[in-house]
């Protein structure tokens, strides 16, 4: 599973504005700069951080986004299905009826796993994001990025 390029800059654009909690709205511009996305595809990801009331996007010469709710309250999952939608990790996961599934193998795995996900990235709040992301307080072993995700019990019986 790999992270689309929107959801990517969504959780380091939500990251930023979690980070400066400024007093007044951050400026589009000075948010694409910052996270370096072009202003064109910043907008479309705020628009939809914004249908879902994760940010709060204010008009005018001193505009700009701020977060829509305390960092405490948004969690990455909240982050990556307002920019993708639910987390599939195969695409029979979102058909009902698959012709497969009388003798399917992986989609009970799969559902597992996807399971096992969510609830992780469901407990993972913006504020555990800017306050760990170096992996040093989450406990275990950071991956190749230096992040450690806290641990959710049974991940590490899908392992190899």
């Amino acid at each position: 599973m790999r992270l689309t390029r929107a959801s990517d800059y969504a959780l380091r654009l939500m990251s930023n504005l979690a980070k400066e909690e400024a007093e007044h709205p951050l400026s589009t511009r000075h948010m694409a700069e910052k996270i370096q996305i072009p202003k064109s595809f910043l907008g479309n990801i705020v628009q939809k951080l914004s249908a879902s009331n994760l940010v709060r996007t204010v008009k005018g010469v001193r505009g700009g986004l701020t977060l829509g709710r305390n960092p405490e309250e948004i969690s990455v999952l909240d982050i990556l299905e307002a920019i993708d939608g639910a987390i599939q990790l195969t695409h029979c996961q979102q058909e009902t009826g698959c012709k497969h599934s009388g003798y399917c193998n992986v989609k009970p795995l799969m559902d597992r796993i996807s399971g096992q996900l969510e609830e992780t990235l469901g407990k993972t709040t913006l504020r555990d994001l800017i306050e760990n992301g170096s992996g040093k307080e989450w406990g275990g072993d950071p991956d190749e990025t230096g992040v450690a995700l806290p641990g959710v019990p049974g991940l590490e019986s899908l392992l190899p």
